[in-house]
């Protein structure tokens, strides 16, 4: 297995969480939600969309290794390229993201010598929150109402919470719109036909058991950061505004129940609002809710948790 994640960082080199949709009980949205004592792992991409495959594979073999354990997104820093946002410049001053090709895991860039010692050094923590969501919609927006838990007595009220949009596109000429997102050719890899970049054979995952990407399947880019629920900034929304107690969070603290309310909307692309993210292509959902605090004294966004839910 480590053979296999070590080939597959020595390849990123020499080329320059999908989950089913949670549904709560009827009820309150989250009154069914449940709340592991879990840190979940946050991986951030710095992605090439030209030649972002091998970081895909990469990308692929780490979830399928910890499911539902590490959450993922892409951001694309390049401001010229059309999958650009401006939400990566915050996040790549804060976390800080090194160029692409790059991952970054929680709080530091992943050690790619040792991948699988740094991720299960991360899953391995006891959490100081855990959040879960739930996901609905109606005619113009996504509607997603979270829910966190407090494991640990926490003074301050410097916590944020924030939804992501991470979009799913196949990697083509989309020519009505102008837009080229195909990927470049690689031998063996990755070949381009008819507009659409496609893989050349099986992508396996690390001991064979499956198949990661299916031969002559369009290359999709995936899960790049495409909004928030609140894009003017990039952390979220302070806890402080969802409960008057937020000065200090003791164990066991719920927010996010009927009483304490946490719902945030992303627009639907055919919701013709202003601030929709609406590309012209088709493109699939993920919503990547995640938990902050504020360092008040490095002036850093420090990660605590997070859920996601793919469409």
């Amino acid at each position: 297995m480590k053979k296999i994640i070590l080939f597959l960082t020595a390849a990123l080199f020499f080329t320059a969480c999908e989950d089913d949709p949670i549904i709560a009980e009827p009820g309150y949205p989250t009154d069914g939600l449940v709340l592991a004592e879990t840190k979940n792992a946050l991986l951030i991409a710095s992605y090439m969309p030209a030649s972002g495959y091998t970081f895909e594979i990469l990308r692929a073999t780490i979830q399928d290794l910890y499911p539902d354990e590490i959450n993922y997104f892409s951001v694309v820093g390049d401001q010229s390229n059309p999958l650009y946002n401006g939400l990566t410049d915050s996040i790549s001053l804060n976390q800080p993201l090194e160029p692409a090709p790059s991952l970054y895991l929680n709080d530091a860039s992943l050690d790619l010598a040792n991948v699988q010692e740094s991720i299960e050094m991360k899953l391995n923590r006891k959490p100081l929150a855990s959040v879960n969501h739930a996901v609905g919609q109606n005619d113009t927006a996504w509607l997603i109402d979270s829910k966190i838990k407090f494991w640990k007595d926490s003074t301050g009220g410097d916590f944020y919470i924030e939804t992501y949009l991470g979009s799913t596109m196949i990697a083509a000429n989309y020519i009505s719109e102008g837009i080229n997102l195909q990927t470049t050719a690689a031998t063996g890899f990755i070949r381009n036909a008819d507009s659409v970049s496609y893989w050349v054979k099986d992508i396996p995952n690390s001991d064979s058991s499956k198949v990661l990407f299916q031969k002559d399947s369009p290359y999709r880019h995936p899960m790049v950061l495409s909004g928030s629920s609140n894009p003017d900034f990039a952390w979220g929304v302070n806890l402080c505004e969802y409960t008057p107690f937020c000065a200090a969070f003791s164990e066991n603290d719920l927010i996010g129940t009927e009483f304490t309310p946490i719902r945030q909307y992303i627009l639907k692309p055919d919701s013709d609002i202003e601030g929709a993210y609406s590309p012209g292509f088709n493109f699939r959902p993920t919503f990547i809710t995640v938990i902050w605090s504020l360092n008040n004294e490095t002036a850093k966004f420090d990660y605590v948790n997070s859920v996601s839910t793919t469409l």
